[in-house]
């Protein structure tokens, strides 16, 4: 059997899912208006933290260093996509900070739980799958805050001066402000100074320069009101809240020890057969969480337009974040004292496509859509050869060697 046939099949089971959703949404039965927005809350608020709680308290076990090195090596990756993004896009090209987050977002916010769990699976066993959820952690408790500090302040971003006026009026009727802020109520404004308003947020982001200071990539101002925004957003995510429980089940044993069954050929003698509905539970989400995310993606993509940057500017994007973006993994990677399978898993992480997240994030904010629409269309279409090629790649210079997972025939 070819030695990247797993894997093969993998990419292929994405692909199909991925077409499967586009063909039904182009045939009628589903609708992008309407049928999109119900699976993505599904996804978001029952699937992914359901994968996500399992992977980390109960699959894993954060008391291994190792995990930490490869949550160190995703840290410093996403850092390094930072710096370099406000150094080309920021001082370089003098480009709002919401036009360099929006950059730094697709080059790093990567679907590691719908896409790395499955593809580690199939290169490297079902004991490295977890590591997909492991990568996540650096997203949401280092991009995910920075992100929202950096849209929300930037003065290039669509609404920032509603946001930013509401913040002023707080002080005269501050709960009513907040309730508006964090339900994402419709905001008012009379008309004459919202045509002014949306023509200002247009030439910002239509240029991306920086007329006056207001638009410096360095400028960024929060309101009291915006402050208490971004708070409410993080602290009511469901995946962050999945991260920090399987956190404390996996530090503290609990989830390793009493909650994962083992397998026969190691079994778990501590298992807490009256609390397995738990593991069954998480276990009956999280194996819906592929294909549904995937069909979503699917309807997302159909009427998209896959050069929507522009022809020269979408290989650009792909060779950043295909090829480039892998190799500073590899990077990081040696930095942190990652070795083996747990290097070749970061790798192939840092390779895969930007999650759709992107797209929402840049449509919000006004900022970046096209970017985001490139890069989603065909970072999902060329995961197949992206993935098959790194590995190729570091067999050949026997870089993180690891060996082959048991194939349904071994032993054949």
């Amino acid at each position: 059997m070819w030695k990247y046939q797993e894997l093969l099949n993998q990419n292929l089971q994405i692909l199909i899912t991925i077409g499967l959703g586009a063909l039904v949404t182009w045939l009628g039965p589903f609708s992008v208006k309407k049928d999109l927005p119900t699976l993505v809350k599904i996804v978001f608020n029952i699937l992914l933290p359901s994968a996500v709680l399992l992977a980390l308290g109960v699959n894993s076990d954060l008391r291994d260093g190792d995990l930490w090195r490869f949550i160190g090596g995703f840290l410093l990756l996403r850092a390094f996509c930072l710096v370099l993004n406000f150094g080309y896009y920021g001082y370089i090209r003098r480009r709002s900070i919401a036009y360099v987050t929006i950059n730094w977002m697709v080059t790093c916010w990567v679907s590691t739980v719908v896409l790395g769990i499955p593809l580690l699976i199939a290169t490297l066993g079902p004991q490295y799958g977890s590591l997909g959820a492991v990568a996540g952690i650096s997203s949401f408790i280092f991009q995910l805050p920075l992100m929202l500090i950096f849209f929300e302040g930037s003065a290039g971003t669509r609404g920032v001066h509603e946001r930013q006026q509401k913040g002023s009026e707080e002080n005269g009727s501050e709960k009513n402000i907040e309730t508006k802020q964090l339900s994402d109520l419709p905001r008012e404004r009379d008309v004459e100074e919202e045509e002014k308003t949306d023509q200002s947020a247009a030439d910002v982001v239509g240029s991306g320069d920086a007329g006056d200071n207001s638009n410096h990539w360095y400028h960024v101002r929060l309101t009291k009101a915006q402050a208490q925004y971004i708070a409410a957003k993080i602290l009511r995510n469901p995946i962050l809240w999945a991260i920090v429980i399987g956190i404390i089940l996996s530090v503290s044993s609990l989830g390793p020890k009493y909650l994962a069954t083992g397998s026969p050929k190691s079994p778990n003698c501590s298992y807490a057969v009256g609390a397995g509905f738990i593991q069954l539970t998480l276990s009956y989400f999280a194996r819906c969480t592929q294909p549904i995310a995937l069909l979503a993606v699917g309807i997302f993509l159909v009427g998209k337009n896959p050069i929507a940057c522009g022809i020269i500017q979408s290989i650009v994007y792909m060779i950043i974040k295909l090829i480039l973006v892998p190799g500073l993994m590899v990077g990081c990677a040696f930095a942190v004292g990652l070795q083996g399978a747990e290097g070749r898993a970061a790798v192939l992480l840092a390779s895969l496509p930007v999650s759709p997240t992107a797209y929402t994030v840049a449509d919000k904010y006004g900022v970046g859509l096209d970017i985001a629409e490139s890069n989603i269309f065909f970072g999902n279409l060329l995961v197949l050869p992206t993935t098959i090629a790194w590995n190729a790649f570091m067999d050949s210079i026997s870089l993180f060697m690891a060996p082959a997972p048991p194939s349904v025939t071994s032993g054949c």
